[in-house]
């Protein structure tokens, strides 16, 4: 059925005034709330999208600010090493980390252990690249001492005299005298500060002075990756 002019302006002339008006209001009052309703869904899209924007703006930042600060503390850790193996006149330094094989030194437990952090003297070869992972088990005697008697500063006048299974790990890295602390992060021995001679053992044994400079710089180190692990 269609509707015309004429039909539209016989209802409106049966209906009555009260009736015309009551329709006109609920259309104005139907208008009003569309209009409201349309411009609170913009609002809240508008709302929205800042606040993602926002969001997502503030974890870029957050994980830039991070990387920036692991950049920072692991450059921080390197210099320590450089300065270090300097002022013992050392030809190598360097940071070993317990490992449980699947992660780094924060891991459960530690089977494994290899160089992280290494500054070597100029000719002489580098191991961070080269070096394995190593069984605790190979490091028997060192570790045993970094994880009972973690105060300690462990003096390696000579390889030769130190025993099977470590003098094997020593000598594969052409190790002949070193000075070794436990790296502690929250009261847990995580790792081994090594400042070692290569293809020489130290003229007149290894000082006083050499082991205080490698125990103040663990203190260092240990405070820099306890930083590095909340990061």
């Amino acid at each position: 059925m269609s509707v015309d002019a004429k039909t539209i302006r016989d209802v409106f002339e049966t209906m009555s005034s009260v009736d015309a008006a009551s329709t006109v209001l609920l259309f104005v009052v139907l208008l009003v709330v569309f209009v409201v309703a349309q411009g609170l869904a913009q609002a809240f899209t508008g709302w929205a999208s800042k606040k993602l924007f926002k969001d997502n703006d503030g974890h870029k930042k957050h994980s830039t600010s991070k990387m920036q600060k692991a950049i920072a503390i692991n450059g921080n850790i390197q210099s320590e090493l450089v300065e270090l193996r300097k002022e013992t006149g050392a030809n190598v330094a360097q940071i070993w980390l317990y490992s449980n094989g699947e992660r780094s030194f924060s891991g459960i437990c530690f089977n494994y252990l290899s160089v992280k952090y290494e500054a070597v003297e100029q000719g002489y070869p580098s191991f961070i690249q080269t070096s394995p992972m190593i069984s605790t088990t190979a490091m028997h005697k060192t570790s045993k001492l970094m994880f009972t008697s973690p105060s300690e500063v462990v003096k390696i006048e000579s390889v030769s005299e130190y025993g099977y299974p470590d003098k094997a790990i020593f000598d594969s890295m052409h190790i002949e005298s070193a000075v070794c602390a436990a790296i502690q992060t929250k009261k847990k021995t995580v790792g081994i500060l090594l400042v070692g001679w290569l293809y020489k053992e130290v003229e007149n044994g290894i000082s006083d002075a050499q082991c205080d400079a490698v125990s103040d710089a663990r203190h260092r180190i240990s405070g820099m990756l306890e930083a590095l692990e909340q990061t």
